[in-house]
């Protein structure tokens, strides 16, 4: 004999029909949303990612190509990379001469490549067959400055004496290798971080370590029988001459503002979001204003803002928090972008979007081309690809 279904058992003692014998409804089928698309306003170009070894940050332009380190060990090779379609336009090897390639700054139809892990670094000057033509000692800074329409290799260093730190630079010919007889300035800081001599407290440097920037102090002035107020400056090391000096007109706020100046130094414009986290602030030669997004702030993970110039413009992103306050509120987690903006006076105005892996990237531009470089996880510098997009 059949036994009875528990259902039907439980209808006899209720007094209730019996359940019909058909099968029941087939529940409702569950519609998924389509995935996300991985490029909003964006065409892929190509990619660069090596068959062996890593990508480094620092990427640069040459001859209208996309330059970029490719480090594997001790071989070290300086890849260009077509604008037009991604690909391979050329390598050349520095690792017998620069293992440990930091970064390379083109000077005409030569490399000066500045070699390596941590500062003080060494600096290169290497031809098109990656032979080694001169070289200089280290410095904390090396970078190309032209002076009297001759490319000039200046170089900061830094040199504790005593309680003082000093500060100078030393010029040379590009060409020759010479250090030119024309001296820089000099900066002797005490244990306050002033130069007594100048009465001048540098807050941050600026155009590779050559520009001071800072507070400098009044003068007395006899017939106010009274020393004028401070003074917010610029000291070019390379000149000894003052390229700016104005009045501090708010004390106060100017307080606030060096430990966050201090912060990105070599940086005459730079983004960061506001300490309580109410928006973005465009920092401009010192000034600050607030940056409005035309999109809502609460969909972004703070932290993740960066920025990079495209000629003269200013182009920053930030990252979307799948699990934002919008998101938690319809309790669906929300796809991990990459919004790209375009900064258009003290307005920010999205322009693309790029979905995310897991890994994190670091982006910049090289003429109308977005390169976005995929990280390592875990590790500060390099990675194992580079992608070329255009929007």
């Amino acid at each position: 004999m059949r036994a009875l279904s528990t259902v039907a058992v439980a209808a006899a003692l209720l007094g209730l029909p019996a359940a019909s014998a058909q099968p029941g409804k087939a529940p409702p089928k569950v519609i998924k949303d389509p995935p996300p698309p991985p490029l909003v306003g964006l065409t892929k170009v190509g990619e660069l990612r090596p068959a062996r070894g890593w990508v480094d940050d620092t990427i640069t332009e040459l001859g209208g190509a996309l330059v970029a380190l490719v480090h594997d060990g001790a071989d070290v090779r300086v890849t260009r990379v077509s604008l037009t379609d991604g690909s391979v336009a050329g390598e050349l090897a520095i690792g017998a001469v620069a293992p440990e390639a930091h970064h390379v700054i083109p000077v005409g139809d030569r490399l000066l490549v500045i070699d390596g892990v941590e500062s003080p670094r060494r600096a290169v000057l290497v031809d098109g067959t990656g032979k080694a033509l001169r070289s200089w000692k280290p410095a904390d800074a090396i970078s190309v400055r032209t002076v009297g329409g001759k490319p000039v290799v200046v170089a900061h260093t830094s040199t504790v004496r005593g309680k003082a730190t000093v500060h100078q630079v030393a010029l040379y010919d590009l060409a020759s290798g010479k250090k030119l007889p024309k001296k820089g300035a000099t900066l002797t800081l005490g244990a306050d971080g002033r130069d007594a001599k100048l009465d001048f407290r540098p807050v941050y440097f600026a155009d590779g370590l050559t520009v001071a920037i800072g507070v400098r102090g009044g003068v007395f002035r006899k017939a106010e029988n009274q020393r004028s107020p401070d003074t917010w400056a610029s000291y070019d090391l390379t000149t000894g001459a003052w390229l700016k000096d104005q009045p501090i007109t708010d004390p106060m706020a100017m307080a606030r503002r060096q430990p966050i100046l201090a912060a990105h130094p070599g940086e005459a414009v730079f983004v960061r979001m506001a300490e309580d986290l109410s928006g973005l602030e465009l920092w401009q030669g010192g000034d600050v204003k607030e940056l409005a997004l035309d999109q809502p702030g609460e969909l972004y993970d703070p932290t993740s803002v960066q920025y990079a110039r495209r000629g003269d413009a200013l182009w920053l992103s930030l990252a979307v928090d799948p699990t934002n306050g919008p998101a938690v509120r319809r309790q669906k987690v929300d796809p991990r972008y990459l919004d790209l903006f375009e900064v258009q006076g003290d307005r920010a105005v999205r322009r693309a979007r790029l979905l995310l892996g897991k890994s994190p990237v670091r982006w910049g531009w090289v003429g109308d081309v977005w390169w976005v470089l995929e990280k390592s996880v875990g590790v500060s510098r390099g990675g194992p690809a580079l992608t070329l997009y255009r929007i």
